[in-house]
């Protein structure tokens, strides 16, 4: 399965590495990390929101037998572990609303143009 990645997603994923650059499972400090979607990335609602996001090193993202895409279960596991249960439950709540692609885009541009400016 191809995964469709674009520029929105990619200031997304840097701008969650740069607010906690280590691995929020095992706090390893390195320079290659991920940023992992805690809600499926095909919910718009949730998908460029940065409260929406875990930073992983590759290990605990992908390789790790504990790994985050383990399963549906596994992951929402993991995830709890990290973040907990209110915040995993608000993350749900939030991310069943409807949004459309665009609008989701427009909210992440308006965000990031302004934390731009506060840099």
């Amino acid at each position: 399965m191809k995964i469709s990645i674009d520029k929105h997603d990619t200031k997304w994923s840097k701008m969650a590495r740069e607010k906690k650059p280590y691995c929020e499972n095992c706090l390893t400090k390195i320079k290659v990390l991920n940023a992992h979607h805690i809600m499926p990335r095909g919910r718009m609602s949730t998908r460029l929101d940065l409260s929406n996001a875990l930073v992983l090193c590759v290990s605990c993202h992908v390789f790790d037998d504990t790994s985050v895409h383990e399963s549906p279960e596994g992951s929402k596991k993991f995830c709890v572990r990290i973040i907990g249960l209110k915040e995993w439950n608000r993350l749900e709540k939030l991310s069943l609303q409807y949004k459309s692609k665009e609008k989701a885009i427009k909210e992440f541009i308006a965000k990031y143009e302004e934390t731009k400016t506060q840099i």
